[in-house]
């Protein structure tokens, strides 16, 4: 089975559930890992991921192409994960982010908190420089777009 077709298997089972799958990563070393990263709306919560988890378990074809071979993780993605998706910057709304983007008339990267998201544009606010002037960056130009933890 491939990347793809797993993928796709597991995103049919995700929606029975309300779940978004975010990533999919095999590492196909001795010992293998099945890393599936996957998130819901208004955040997952461990019960979800123990059920997610079960759920891919009794299926024909993970026992078929997997179980032998690999460890099954399923997890949320960290702080770290890359915000790529318009749900990605709607559910971090009032967050620190740091983001590497192509607009000429905004220094890159940019540390701004997200206000909102409107279609295919993020809303920001620049954390004290600006007081108040928001930035509209489209998504298609983000390059990389990452959560900033305040200390």
């Amino acid at each position: 089975m491939t990347l793809n077709e797993l993928k796709e298997k597991l995103e049919e089972l995700a929606s029975d559930h309300e779940i978004w799958i975010e990533d999919v990563r095999m590492s196909d070393s001795s010992g293998g890992i099945l890393v599936i990263l996957c998130d819901k709306k208004g955040g997952i919560r461990f019960s979800d991921i123990q059920l997610f988890s079960k759920e891919i378990l009794k299926q024909e074809w993970y026992d078929q192409n997997f179980s032998e071979r690999f460890d099954l993780e399923v997890s949320s993605p960290g702080l770290d994960f890359p915000l790529t998706l318009p749900r990605h910057f709607q559910k971090n709304k009032g967050r620190l982010v740091k983001i590497q983007h192509t607009a000429e008339s905004v220094p890159s990267p940019l540390i701004a908190e997200i206000v909102d998201v409107i279609r295919e544009t993020v809303i920001l606010r620049k954390e004290k420089e600006l007081t108040g002037e928001e930035i509209h960056l489209p998504l298609d130009q983000i390059v990389k777009a990452k959560i900033q933890i305040k200390w």
